[in-house]
């Protein structure tokens, strides 16, 4: 089974290009940002900004299974001509979560007087990292409001419009930032501001591209209906139990720095976390795209073929990440050095550290679509709990022993155990096939990670790469190289055939 890109070739066109449009800007902006922010902050000030990030995301506990469940039955609902069913399922989430929001909103008032307890903060900041951490939980739940008409865009299919609403809100926050901190002195509450005028840019386009897709779906209490809620929320128990082992086990690190370590070792370890969350986030984008296809297959009760695409979206995965993981280790030094400036190349070690293990851990991140869409939730949520409770004792243990670097470790270690091991064996079995079937197809991608960092390391061993052209012209290279030998050697016939359908879509509508 061949299909990966969607159905018609301009939804895949549309879907493939909005993705990596979105994905680029969102590597640009990431990269400045942190810049900007290391030209006008202390290390020390810089780490409270991710921190409260990944701390205010703690809150998404709440509503992350619930969401999830919300897209399965809305997705099924849809392509079943239900609307009736649609409407229930679609109000029951809008208003299940504004009475969340309001929940979150309430723990960041909390917070806002308790963040000294929580994290190590730099004396003399504690009201701005407090108003920091208030205003990004309120973000975090202006955010909420808007997961139910993402949904929508899910359900459908459409996740050109949905990289739209992303876009503009991901606009809006580097313009708020950068507007206020050149208007006034830098304060971290000014980025808190621009978090939530960007979660207001991202409801209003959200709502939006919902209307635009399924007209007749809009907030009507009278349509809210207890019985789905009860559905949904069965579903989406054993999945709020994964989220919290997903918390412990891939957005702890950073707090456990900045308790272990300090504020400053952990604003270090922020610098280089933006490299692995933008290759998770790469994995997200690729992986949400294969999600209703995921469920469209299981509708048909074809497990043969659910299982042909679970291993082909493995093994692609796995060959996407491979480059963009081995540029990124291979060359780390230089990165840091034009990026940041010669005084974070020492961080080139923790960089690749932090980063090597992502090349095969994230090739089975489509095989949670399973899980979802035969709502086998159970088992993968528990030993998510157990994967972040040992990735914890772990981290605490490491990290007194060998610092940022044992912190670093302890991740990769144990998200390799739940991702290589448990992840493909638990959704071989639940299709019914042989246990060890669905864990071949990640390796490709990791072998030629290792070439392509090996390759890397290379070339900026050889070669003084300087400047950011050096660094684009070597990673082109580089890139040819590994194009030609996907395509002629682990791409079969099939494969190639999708894939030139879809360059002449592109080619097409470039014409037109």
């Amino acid at each position: 089974m061949t299909e990966i890109i969607g159905r018609s070739s301009r939804v895949a066109f549309l879907n493939i290009s909005s993705n990596l449009g979105y994905f680029i800007l969102n590597i640009f902006a990431s990269l400045w940002m942190v810049s900007f922010f290391l030209e006008k902050l202390t290390f020390s000030q810089y780490g409270m900004i991710p921190l409260a990030i990944t701390i205010a995301s703690y809150f998404n506990v709440i509503t992350a299974g619930f969401n999830m469940a919300v897209g399965r039955y809305l997705t099924l609902a849809l392509n079943e001509s239900d609307f009736g069913k649609a409407k229930q399922i679609f109000n029951t989430s809008f208003w299940a979560c504004g009475g969340a929001a309001l929940i979150i909103s309430a723990a960041g008032y909390a917070t806002y007087f308790n963040v000294g307890m929580v994290v190590d903060i730099p004396a003399g900041l504690e009201a701005d990292v407090g108003w920091l951490f208030l205003l990004t939980t309120c973000s975090l739940a202006i955010t909420l409001f808007g997961t139910t008409f993402s949904a929508v865009s899910y359900s459908k299919n459409r996740f050109d419009l949905q990289n739209l609403s992303n876009i503009a809100a991901l606009l809006v926050k580097v313009a708020v930032v950068a507007l206020l901190f050149e208007l006034y002195t830098p304060k971290l509450w000014h980025v808190g501001v621009a978090t939530c005028c960007a979660a207001l840019v991202g409801l209003i386009a959200s709502s939006w591209s919902a209307h635009l897709l399924v007209h007749d779906l809009r907030p009507r209490m009278a349509d809210f209906s207890w019985p789905d809620l009860r559905t949904l929320g069965s579903m989406s128990a054993w999945v709020f139990i994964g989220q919290i082992g997903t918390i412990l086990l891939i957005n702890i690190d950073l707090l456990v720095a900045n308790r272990l370590l300090g504020a400053d070792a952990a604003g270090r370890y922020a610098v280089v976390l933006q490299w692995s969350i933008l290759l998770r986030n790469l994995a997200m984008v690729i992986s949400a795209a294969l999600g209703p296809t995921v469920l469209r297959i299981y509708a048909t009760a074809k497990n043969e073929d659910l299982l042909a695409y679970s291993k082909q979206s493995i093994r692609l995965m796995g060959l996407l990440l491979a480059l963009p993981v081995g540029l990124i280790c291979g060359f780390a030094k230089p990165l840091l050095t034009v990026w940041l400036g010669p005084p974070f190349a020492d961080l080139s070690g923790l960089l690749v550290a932090a980063t090597w293990h992502l090349a095969i851990n994230l090739a089975f991140l489509p095989l949670h679509h399973v899980n979802m869409a035969t709502n086998h939730v159970k088992w993968p949520a528990i030993t998510q709990l157990i994967a972040g409770i040992l990735n914890v004792l772990l981290a605490i243990w490491l990290g007194r022993q060998f610092g940022l670097y044992g912190i670093a470790m302890a991740g990769a270690v144990v998200l390799l155990a739940r991702n290589v091991v448990f992840t493909p064996i638990y959704a071989a079995f639940q299709l019914k096939a042989p246990i060890f079937t669905l864990c071949p197809p990640g390796l490709p991608g990791a072998m030629l990670a290792l070439a392509v960092g090996s390759s890397s390391w290379l070339i900026s061993y050889v070669f003084i790469l300087e400047s950011w052209i050096y660094i684009l012209i070597a990673g082109a290279c580089i890139f040819c190289g590994y194009a030609a030998v996907l395509w002629k050697i682990f791409f079969n016939e099939g494969e190639r055939l999708t894939f030139r359908g879809y360059f002449r879509a592109v080619t097409i509508r470039g014409r037109l």
